[in-house]
């Protein structure tokens, strides 16, 4: 074999109790703009032009809704808003209590109440100076931010906004994307679809042929390494690290950003946005902490390190399982 031959690709198949049944056919319709691509095997005698319109209305709606950058979004408008108590509406507070359970499972490895802090960095790589803020520049924007810091009222579904709080859903809004269009799908008859946003893909159902949606974990470094490949049996997949050009995740503990050896994190789980969140935790908790925890709580993930001769892979035990 030349030493230039791609290897056999690495499978990564999840065990499951009762595989579901193949899709009713053949036919395989794809949406595609720029913010998704979606792949469906339709219902029998169905008609292509309502799913059209659900995917792209479940889209916009969940975009508009995380588009913290939009004074017309109700994210902007509560990041904004003077200290106070303010009533959400139920997309944002179903998110909103996901993000925060998340947040306090991970220990705020991934926060939702970050978007100060990131702002803040990003502000400091644009400056024009090679001297890196001080803990006094830092504190009073980690004073703003924190899971811990804030409060919901629950009987008024309401957020209390301390002032100067940053909600911030952008990493995970592509995985959220994909969960909201793939119900979406579901209640309208779907059983077996896939659905791309950004780095994110979420898998349900099998093709006509029994053959599963599949996802690269992380690209090939050379066309000589293996590709690792999982099967998205009612699997969605999350990953951070995967574009080189983007600035290292913050954490939020430090109030800086990770400046540890490890490129990047991918991971399982049967929501998209929990696998996403969850890739930028151990992403954030680094070469030594992310494998511990990941072990602990039985999490499919794969970590990447640069090594002398190029990225290094390594599996967590429950995706070590999933091999072979």
């Amino acid at each position: 074999m030349s030493p230039d031959a791609p290897l056999e690709d690495r499978l990564f198949i999840p065990a499951v109790g009762t595989p579901p049944r193949p899709a009713p056919g053949r036919l395989v319709w794809t949406f595609e703009d720029s913010r998704a691509q979606v792949r469906l095997v339709p219902p029998p005698g169905a008609l292509e032009r309502p799913y059209r319109e659900t995917v792209t209305r479940v889209l916009d709606e969940t975009f508009a809704l995380l588009d913290r950058r939009s004074p017309a979004s109700e994210l902007a408008r509560f990041n904004g808003a003077p200290a106070g108590t303010w009533r959400l509406s139920d997309p944002l507070w179903a998110m909103l209590n996901s993000a925060l359970d998340l947040a306090d499972e991970v220990n705020g490895a991934w926060d939702p109440t970050l978007g100060a802090l990131t702002d803040f960095w990003i502000a400091a790589g644009r400056a024009l100076s090679l001297t890196p803020p001080d803990e006094a520049a830092i504190a009073p924007v980690r004073a703003v931010s924190g899971w811990q810091g804030l409060r919901l009222h629950r009987p008024g579904q309401a957020a209390v906004q301390p002032g100067g709080t940053v909600l911030d859903f952008d990493d995970v809004a592509a995985a959220l994307a994909c969960d909201r269009v793939m119900a979406a799908l579901t209640e309208s008859g779907v059983e077996a679809a896939c659905i791309r946003s950004g780095d994110n893909a979420l898998g349900r159902g099998l093709l006509w042929d029994g053959q599963p949606w599949w996802a690269d974990l992380w690209p090939a470094g050379a066309r000589s390494e293996p590709r690792l490949v999982g099967a998205l049996l009612n699997l969605g997949l999350g990953v951070s690290g995967l574009d080189p050009d983007a600035p290292s995740p913050v954490d939020g503990a430090a109030g800086r950003r990770v400046a540890h050896g490890l490129v990047g994190v991918a991971t399982l789980d049967p929501s998209c946005f929990r696998a996403q969140a969850l890739a930028r935790a151990l992403h954030v908790l680094g070469p030594y902490e992310g494998p511990a925890f990941a072990e602990a709580m039985d999490l499919p993930a794969l970590f990447v390190e640069r090594g002398p001769g190029g990225l290094l892979y390594r599996l967590s035990p429950a995706l070590a399982a999933m091999e072979g």
